[in-house]
């Protein structure tokens, strides 16, 4: 279903589960390797097509999950990071047996640097969200509630 709200909602609401849900499982598409920073790995990939692919996925306490979708598509020179572009997004939600998916208007970006900032941001609020889970010694959940692996 078409919401009307902006991408900057989904992701408004992305940072509020990262930072406030009671999450028991966060995972992120693409897969990194260990010796790579997610937010490199996102910043070659635009370097590289000038489009990237990102989802969230996030289970909570009460068994309710979510996936969030994020495409960027981008322009400038390949090799470096796009200097403007689009940002589109839809999460879903499953709660029970109901599905839910909802599809967000995208925004356009102008500033690279508004795009790193983002980038930045967004990875570092994963980081504590995982960090948050060990802390609560949630490790099992990882396994018992894993989505994608």
């Amino acid at each position: 279903m078409q919401t009307g709200d902006s991408v900057i909602k989904m992701l408004q609401e992305l940072e509020h589960d990262l930072k406030e849900g009671d999450i028991v499982l966060v995972e992120r598409l693409p897969p990194v390797r260990e010796s790579e920073k997610y937010r490199e790995h996102i910043l070659n990939i635009l370097k590289e097509f000038h489009k990237a692919f990102i989802f969230v996925r996030i289970v909570f306490r009460d068994g309710t999950r979510k996936g969030y979708a994020i495409i960027i598509s981008g322009e400038g020179e390949l090799g470096d990071v796009p200097t403007k572009g689009i940002v589109e997004g839809f999460e879903v939600i499953y709660q029970g047996n109901e599905k839910i998916k909802r599809i967000y208007s995208p925004v356009t970006f102008e500033d690279p640097k508004e795009l790193l900032i983002n980038i930045e941001k967004f990875a570092k609020l994963y980081h504590e969200s995982e960090v948050r889970i060990i802390e609560l010694k949630f490790p099992d959940a990882y396994r018992e509630y894993s989505l994608l692996y």
